[in-house]
């Protein structure tokens, strides 16, 4: 039996409340910072409308750093992977002496785009005529040189865009007067990250598939956990999904954090702990021993213990099984919640260890279609080499994330949310719905990045 009555959220157990059941939680996760956005609507026309989106393209995604790769994509000298964001296409490449370079991946002569993908080459050369540019982006070869006697070496470099590294990630920013990345990851997520450094994780898994939804409609479903007990209501017997915690961080930043191990307070008294403990270790078998025929007896919780801590020490076990790393030091919470942040504009990397995931949001060429990329950054052991990152494996649009077999579990929830998120879009066009209504708590960190995207884009 649910709880639908007045008193629940008075009577929820907080995310804070749950973290000091153990004494290793680190201060970072205690952190409540932010501000509270105002509690009004926002127009339903910037998921639809075609000059929204142009003005997004050209005051946010050309002047706001944003994750083009990972520093491993690119290892080695002449190593390069293109990067696409709406329109726009750049080839980010490495350098002899170790530097990434991010050049504009067009032709000067007539606009043919130098690569696609990713490879390895000595040089760029046009396939279309033949022009040739260093992997640094100047000049090299003009065939019939003599055809184009205006033409100077020093004005047909590539055109670069800027490009700077944090934490094993390659941005970019089209604006040559922006802000330093230091200063826009700012201080919060730099010091929290100290904590989880993403930098000696290399990229096992790369996902990414074209979803029938404006970028924003994609990226919100993952920055609150109101929808949880109606999209996904397999988990809920061990998701607290309605007392997640949300913070916003030095005004651009945000974070969910959902305690794990734990029964959603709508059912209440209706799932016990032994409950918690016997789904999640079902569906953690698949994804964490990545072996469905394995079976597993979920352990009895001791008496003086919790259903976290029990779940908490399996994860520890599982996750060191797997990548040879002692995480016995590590708190409960660090091996076992969803701690997810976002930073603005479109990025959602994961703190802690039990979901090494980053996820990536992209507007396509229109504004009804988006590019959604999944990520899973394994750690490795200290002293043991990077392996190269996987390459991005392309999802045709209409196949399930569930085919792809190295996501594991999380294949068949993310498939839930797209069951939503193309009907999201199509209910948005009706000319009728004029403003969207955002929940006071649950929906608070939608409301603060839609403010902050309002501010930037101004309308």
């Amino acid at each position: 039996m649910t709880v639908t009555d007045p008193e629940l959220r008075e009577s929820m157990t907080t995310v804070a409340e749950y973290l000091r059941e153990d004494p290793r939680t680190p201060d970072v996760l205690f952190e409540q910072a932010g501000e509270d956005p105002p509690l009004v609507p926002f127009s339903a026309e910037r998921y639809t409308s075609t000059d929204w989106a142009a003005l997004e393209v050209e005051r946010v995604f050309k002047k706001q750093w944003q994750m083009a790769c990972r520093e491993n994509d690119i290892p080695a000298t002449g190593d390069y992977i293109e990067y696409r964001i709406a329109d726009q296409t750049i080839v980010l490449v490495r350098l002899g002496d170790g530097s990434i370079r991010a050049l504009r991946n067009s032709c000067l002569h007539r606009g043919t785009a130098l690569i696609e993908g990713a490879g390895s080459n000595a040089e760029f050369q046009c396939t279309f005529h033949g022009w040739t540019w260093e992997l640094d982006g100047s000049l090299k070869h003009i065939p019939c040189r003599w055809d184009f006697p205006k033409i100077e070496d020093r004005s047909f470099a590539l055109p670069q865009v800027k490009v700077d590294t944090w934490n094993g990630f390659v941005f970019v920013n089209f604006d040559p007067q922006c802000e330093p990345l230091a200063d826009f990851v700012g201080p919060t997520l730099a010091r929290h990250f100290t904590l989880w450094p993403l930098d000696r994780r290399y990229k096992a898994v790369h996902v990414v598939k074209k979803i029938n939804c404006n970028w924003k409609v994609a990226l919100e479903a993952f920055m609150e956990d109101y929808h949880v007990f109606r999209t996904h209501a397999s988990i809920v017997g061990y998701a607290a999904d309605c007392n997640s915690q949300y913070d916003i961080f030095d005004g651009r930043h945000s974070r969910m954090i959902t305690a794990m191990g734990v029964a959603s307070p709508h059912l209440r008294d209706s799932y016990t702990a032994q409950d918690t403990v016997d789904s999640m270790i079902g569906d953690l078998v698949a994804d964490v021993a990545r072996d469905a025929n394995v079976v597993v007896e979920p352990p009895q919780i001791p008496e003086g213990s919790t259903s976290r801590q029990v779940l908490a020490g399996f994860m520890r076990d599982s996750m060191g099984e797997r990548s040879g790393i002692d995480f016995s030091a590590a708190a409960d919470a660090e091996v076992l919640d969803a701690i997810q942040y976002q930073m603005f504009p479109n990025l959602i990397p994961w703190g802690g260890f039990s979901f090494p995931l980053v996820y990536r949001y992209r507007p396509a060429e229109n504004p009804d279609w988006c590019y959604f990329d999944v990520m899973i950054l394994a750690p490795m052991p200290e002293g043991v080499p990077l392996p190269r990152d996987a390459a991005p494996i392309e999802l045709p649009s209409d196949e399930p994330w569930a085919n792809c077999e190295l996501l594991g579990g999380l294949g068949p929830v993310y498939d839930q949310d797209m069951v939503n998120l193309p009907k999201v879009q199509r209910g948005l066009h009706n000319d009728s719905l004029r403003e969207l209504v955002f929940s006071e708590y649950q929906e608070r960190n939608i409301r603060h990045f839609h403010r902050r995207l309002e501010e930037i884009v101004g309308r």
